[in-house]
């Protein structure tokens, strides 16, 4: 009776340890990190660009507090979010979009003048881009979506020049999050592209 006691402790013992095994599989399972990235400058040819040299400032922006996460955000619902636990933005999802935001605007027209906000009071600005998103995010496998309301000022925000609200879709191609990461970067190309049209439009 001993041995079989103890061949049964040993057999619980051992189912024990291969589930702690894997359990320790399953928790290393790697993160994957993403970035927003600009445009390419020999892909900018064919989009619009400025002929004068014009100072921007960008920002501020603002993000609601749902996007404020490393987690990258994919719909499940009509009111429902999951946020992926190994699928994550390598940096504050706003400071990236700003970044590239501002990187876009300055090839797309031409200048080297761009600030992002906060900047000195001294800094020159023709124009003041802001911007306050209020979904960056997507579906798996089917569609990104970018909705905002965007406005230029000129005199360091004094004067309100154009105020507009905007929405952009990208269809999918692929399942995964890299997928979805490439049509959400596409959504800012796009945004940027219909600043950068309006900017072209108030020059003197």
């Amino acid at each position: 009776m001993k041995i079989l006691s103890i061949i049964k402790y040993l057999m619980v013992l051992f189912c024990f340890a291969y589930l702690g095994l894997a359990g320790c599989a399953t928790s290393t399972q790697q993160s994957k990190f993403f970035v927003l990235t600009p445009i390419f400058k020999n892909s900018s040819d064919s989009l619009p660009h400025s002929k004068e040299k014009i100072a921007l400032g960008i920002g501020p922006l603002e993000f609601p507090t749902y996007l404020n996460r490393p987690n990258i955000l994919d719909e499940v619902g009509a009111n429902q979010v999951r946020l992926s636990e190994f699928h994550r933005w390598a940096e504050p999802l706003e400071e990236n979009f700003s970044r590239v935001l501002s990187e876009n605007l300055s090839i797309l027209l031409s200048t080297d003048q761009v600030s992002t906000f906060p900047w000195k009071s001294a800094t020159p600005i023709d124009f003041q881009i802001t911007v306050s998103v209020s979904k960056f995010h997507g579906r798996l496998g089917t569609n990104s979506i970018l909705e905002c309301r965007w406005a230029i000022f000129r005199d360091y925000g004094k004067e309100v020049l154009v105020m507009k609200k905007s929405s952009f879709r990208e269809t999918i191609k692929g399942q995964g999050y890299d997928a979805l990461v490439l049509g959400l970067n596409k959504n800012l190309e796009n945004l940027s592209i219909e600043i950068a049209n309006t900017v072209n439009t108030l020059k003197p």
